[in-house]
């Protein structure tokens, strides 16, 4: 956004020890022939606020998205916005995931369509039992939050299972991914059509 870029560390931004706290989000900002570093957001472990975050994506007002995959109410991860203020950012949680039907362990990015909505995998369940292969999932913006819609769920039964990477939306009304498990027994490319 604005020639910056923004990235995130899975775990660390805790001074104490090495390997500690949950995580961060930070900014490489152009300064001249190099750029300069900061810390936009640290998260605090396995806290309310999430832990272990995956990579964010911009929107026109410089408002980041993203996910962690541990963390949250229920300890199965969230989906997390970081509006810009003043004095730096505001985390607020879109989303936390139940660890059922709804998904659970969020460890890749999101993506966003131009009505604001954001689309995600979830590495596991899916299933009410809590033992599912992981979905994909959308986040439509309402005028109180937002809405969550299961799009896919994966089912051991010879598709793709275990998403842990962004989706792309290459067409229209489809959305492509790749999954760690399932398929052959390997993994494997899968597409979602409307």
């Amino acid at each position: 956004w604005k020639g910056v870029f923004y990235g995130t560390t899975s775990t660390g931004d805790d001074t104490s020890c090495f390997g500690c706290g949950g995580g961060a989000v930070f900014a490489l900002t152009p300064a001249g022939t190099s750029y300069n570093f900061s810390v936009l957001y640290r998260f605090g472990g396995y806290a309310t606020d999430g832990s272990s975050p995956s990579a964010v994506i911009a929107d026109d007002s410089g408002a980041l998205y993203g996910t962690t995959s541990g963390g949250g109410a229920n300890g199965f991860g969230i989906v997390f916005k970081l509006t810009p203020t003043a004095s730096g950012y505001t985390e607020s949680v879109i989303y936390n995931f139940k660890g059922g039907s709804d998904g659970a362990v969020p460890v890749a990015g999101l993506i966003a369509d131009a009505t604001g909505a954001l689309y995600g995998t979830t590495q596991l369940s899916g299933s009410s039992g809590g033992a599912g292969p992981g979905t994909v999932f959308k986040l439509a913006p309402t005028k109180t939050g937002y809405d969550e819609t299961i799009l896919y769920r994966f089912d051991h039964r010879g598709d793709a299972t275990n998403p842990v990477a962004s989706l792309i939306e290459a067409a229209p009304d489809a959305l492509y991914g790749t999954a760690s498990n399932g398929g052959s027994g390997f993994g494997g490319v899968f597409k979602l059509s409307k």
